[in-house]
């Protein structure tokens, strides 16, 4: 255990291990909590990919109903804007409807790398959590195949953004720069080495954890290496529509102008090199 000993006391930040009581680094509790648990569903190897061939599939046809004008392509993912300059956003959404109003709004020089959660192509909570890994692992490698560089900006809103969230740390695991993860409705379980964005619907009580009588912000902290947050005027499943749209879209571009290039930093090397010794090398 002495190689994660020294990962971890160069890769973890001490006040989030103060936090939450760890004193050993060579302790399981420690690897299971703080590494090894985003990898539970995420990292996942499936045993039976029918399920998984079978939403893949689904999604694939879905996008005959969309407009001749979008690039599609025979995987999960669209181009929408495809002739813009700007730095692409990648995003995962609920259905189609909602990637072509949010491209309209941002206007032709913003590229959209789009694909869809499981809604509407797979039921059960059950199978949707253990599909979940395989799906952002295949979704990954069919952004890559687009964008080979990886995102900058990586996001999902409700049901999408735990597959975002996978295919944040599916992207960290193979060498790539943490991209900064937008989340709208939807907190985050798991420790993240990059940038991470919160967006709450102001009258989305369900979700929005301030209107629960919540307030996670110092967790938050202590959570991220870098955490922002805000709230959309309006209520859950109404964000990419007028008059909500405006305010979502002025937020995403201000994000994808933050962004920043370069190599993985250190911390994320060792965040993903002590994520694959705690796998066993895989």
């Amino acid at each position: 255990m002495s190689e994660i000993q020294d990962l971890a006391q160069s890769t973890c930040p001490r006040r989030l291990l103060e936090m939450r009581g760890f004193t050993n680094y060579e302790s399981k509790s420690f690897a299971i909590e703080f590494l090894l648990a985003p990898m539970e569903g995420i990292g996942r190897k499936m045993k039976d990919h029918s399920v998984l061939d079978e939403v893949v599939s689904k999604l694939v046809q879905s996008q005959e109903t969309l407009p001749s004008n979008v690039m599609r392509r025979n995987g999960p993912f669209i181009v929408l804007n495809e002739q813009g300059a700007a730095t692409p956003l990648v995003w995962c959404f609920n259905n189609w409807i909602e990637p072509l109003s949010l491209a309209h709004r941002l206007g032709a020089n913003q590229p959209i790398l789009a694909t869809r959660s499981f809604h509407g192509l797979l039921s059960g909570k059950a199978a949707k959590k253990n599909s979940l890994g395989a799906l952002a692992e295949a979704y990954v490698d069919d952004l890559l195949s687009l964008h080979p560089n990886g995102p900058k900006v990586l996001g999902g809103n409700c049901q999408s953004a735990p597959i975002a969230e996978a295919m944040a740390h599916a992207l960290i695991s193979k060498g790539y720069k943490a991209p900064t993860l937008i989340v709208l409705d939807h907190s985050l379980q798991y420790c993240y080495p990059g940038r991470v964005v919160f967006l709450f619907g102001a009258n989305s009580v369900n979700f929005n954890p301030f209107l629960q009588g919540k307030d996670p912000a110092e967790r938050w902290r202590l959570q991220f290496e870098s955490v922002d947050w805000a709230e959309l005027p309006a209520q859950h499943g109404s964000y990419f529509r007028d008059p909500c749209i405006a305010e979502l879209s002025a937020r995403l571009r201000h994000q994808l102008d933050l962004a920043g290039g370069g190599s993985p930093t250190a911390f994320e090397r060792c965040f993903s090199q002590l994520k694959r010794v705690l796998r066993g090398g895989r």
